[in-house]
């Protein structure tokens, strides 16, 4: 390896998105290939695989012994002329299976012993503990092992390349492996070998590989010292690649709280001069406050801010009086809500009023909720809208569900073309949120009883209303008036939503503030796509260096190839965790209107795609995420693009 080069191209590398993962695998590739540290030539490692084959031949369980494997070809594998060319099972004495014990007999199962699979293994290094645990019946009436302490656990189906060392005395089901190593294998070393050879999957639904297929893989051996002297190196760089990612969580952290306190201090602006002031200090520190596409949608939110509150106004002189007495003569007796003015501490512009949602419409009516059929409805059937339906900002037509053939439908109940809609039951982040119906809204689609339909005194109110209903100030409203004990299922009233209150200026004033939000929201678009294709470039500049140092191929990966398994199901928020939740991936849908599509949502994270699924099954498993109701993946062969499912 150039140090030079290295040094010349470490910033291309860590800096870019999943940079510092990359930057791990580099350090354990060049461990792996000898090039980490400057190898003795002097020495021999030879002897230590002649050492093995003793040990085998004298093993007490010779039913577990790893055979001999065929010879491998040099040039195979990159490697200091001292160390040994041998294959995987070459270094391993033993291999031992697993089994699962019959699910259907209760007597097999919490007791004891830990029993591991897939699902344990995560991104660690060493198990100490398992989820499940089964009885020394379980154990004695299956093909599962009781593998001792310290020994390797490896995957062989669904989680490749996974490895782990147990701290305990451990079960293992029919996914994993566990190997004996010899004392001429340092089991650290072993770890890094493993971790850096091309194990390869084969499978119509789930990936595995076979056992003698995954023991054939080639590698090489040093002397023992200098496996113990690279495993040190190892510890060391990694530990600075640890401390390197808490300096950048850190500065992300800082970046989002000084970016946050900026956008606050332009939405927070009473008076023109404060306004310029604050977007001179936005403007000028702009590279350092926004640097991915996430952080637009908080540029977004804020221009929104600044909209409803007179910020993007031309300060005009029209007043909306004289419109508020024209929808007063249209407004009946029966007031919805209780309050009659509203309070407020910002002061708005000249001309803008203060007004309750009572003021602005003359009736509001809600949907029903009959038992429906789980699935969504089919073509020319009804169906009744979920709450997912009118939550994200965008009314969805698919979230709903098929109304039992033997039901009527209520035809007073289907969504209208330009219907404005809300939620009256959701999460304490999402309840009360609007969208209006689009022009082609599908015919026989009815609202649930959670959704209600406000209709307006005059319909052109409604892109304004909606506009107000769904920003920080109303969405705040909401959160102190909804009722519920949890988070996760919060209920506002009807007299609750009508007493929201509404900055109002002139329907002209309106449609020009509009008209500015669509120009602004056109280049927050354009800048999200500049994010999107200079963090695209630059992890494969990361790629290309990390290539040009190791010499490996990256053909592939230069294409920004999807994963081989990949979740093709939806992903929704389910409820928005608090600041201190480790929730990286909820806090991407919450930015995003609730939902992406899981390769998005991947993209978005930057993590590497094991640790993308294994954070998104915990935030799953925490109902931070809504789980798919068929949770899908698909396993695509590079060849041929075939693609076949499996349930996960």
């Amino acid at each position: 390896m150039d140090a030079k080069q290295f040094l010349a191209e470490f910033g291309h590398i860590v800096n870019a998105p999943g940079g510092l993962q990359r930057l791990r695998e580099m350090i354990l590739f060049l461990a792996a290939s000898g090039d980490l540290m400057e190898a003795d030539l002097s020495l021999n490692a030879y002897p230590l695989l002649k050492n093995i084959k003793e040990k085998k031949k004298a093993h007490k369980d010779q039913k577990k012994i790893v055979q001999p494997q065929r010879p491998v070809d040099e040039c195979e594998i990159k490697a200091p002329s001292s160390w040994a060319k041998c294959r995987l099972g070459d270094l391993v004495l033993t291999i031992t299976g697993g089994g699962t014990p019959s699910k259907n007999n209760p007597a097999y199962w919490n007791g004891d012993i830990p029993w591991a699979s897939v699902k344990d293994l995560g991104d660690k290094t060493v198990l100490t503990d398992t989820i499940d645990k089964i009885t020394l019946l379980g154990l004695k009436n299956s093909s599962s092992n009781l593998i001792p302490e310290n020994s390797v656990i490896v995957c062989t189906r669904m989680g490749l390349g996974k490895i782990v060392v147990n701290t305990i005395p451990i079960a293992i089901n029919q996914d994993l492996k566990a190997f004996e190593l010899p004392e001429e294998v340092d089991r650290d070393f072993f770890l890094i070998l493993y971790k850096t050879r091309k194990i390869k999957g084969k499978g119509t639904t789930v990936s595995g590989i076979r056992q003698n297929d995954l023991l054939a893989l080639p590698t090489s051996l040093p002397v023992l010292e200098e496996q113990k002297r690279i495993v040190a190196k190892v510890d060391e760089l990694m530990a600075l690649c640890d401390k390197l990612e808490a300096q950048q969580q850190k500065r992300r952290k800082l970046q989002t709280l000084t970016r946050t306190t900026a956008l606050d201090t332009l939405a927070n602006a009473q008076s023109p001069h404060e306004l310029k002031d604050a977007w001179l200090r936005v403007q000028s520190s702009f590279p350092l406050l926004f640097d991915g596409s996430v952080d637009v949608v908080d540029l977004k939110q804020t221009l929104r801010e600044l909209a409803i509150i007179g910020h993007l106004s031309e300060r005009t002189e029209e007043d909306v009086e004289n419109y508020l007495r024209h929808l007063s003569k249209f407004k009946s007796a029966k007031r919805t809500a209780k309050l009659k003015e509203v309070e407020s501490d910002i002061v708005l512009p000249k001309g803008w009023r203060w007004v309750l949602l009572e003021d602005l419409i003359h009736s509001s009516d809600s949907g029903w909720s009959p038992k429906c059929n789980p699935t969504p409805r089919e073509k020319g059937e009804w169906g009744v809208l979920k709450v997912s339906a009118v939550t994200w900002g965008k009314f969805k037509s698919e979230e709903n569900k098929a109304l039992p053939l033997n039901l009527e439908a209520r035809p007073e109940h289907e969504v209208k073309p330009l219907d404005f809609m809300l939620s009256r039951a959701n999460t304490a982040e999402l309840v009360a949120k609007s969208v209006i119906a689009p022009v082609d809204v599908p015919e026989k689609l009815m609202m649930s009883d959670k959704i209600i339909r406000l209709n307006f005194i005059d319909d052109d109110l409604k892109p304004w209303v909606n506009l107000v209903n769904n920003s920080r100030i109303s969405r705040e409203y909401y959160k102190q008036n909804a009722t519920g004990t949890s988070d996760s299922m919060r209920n506002v009233s009807r007299k609750v939503i009508h007493e929201l209150a509404v900055p109002l200026p002139s329907k002209s004033e309106q449609e020009k503030i509009l008209e500015k939000l669509k120009y602004l929201d056109l280049y927050c678009d354009r800048l999200e796509k500049q994010f999107t294709k200079a963090n695209k470039i630059a992890k494969n500049l990361a790629q290309a260096a990390i290539a040009s140092i190791t010499g490996t191929e990256i053909k592939e990966d230069l294409k920004m190839k999807a994963p081989k398994t990949e979740l093709v199901s939806k992903l929704k928020l389910k409820v928005s965790p608090n600041n201190k939740d480790q929730a990286p991936l909820s806090a991407i849908l919450a930015k995003h209107n609730g939902e992406l599509s899981s390769k998005a949502l991947w993209n978005y994270s930057g993590l590497e795609i094991d640790a993308f699924y294994q954070q998104l099954k915990t935030e799953m498993a925490r109902e931070w995420i809504v789980e798919p109701e068929k949770s899908r993946m698909i396993e695509k062969d590079a060849d041929n693009q075939s693609e076949a499912e499996a349930e996960i």
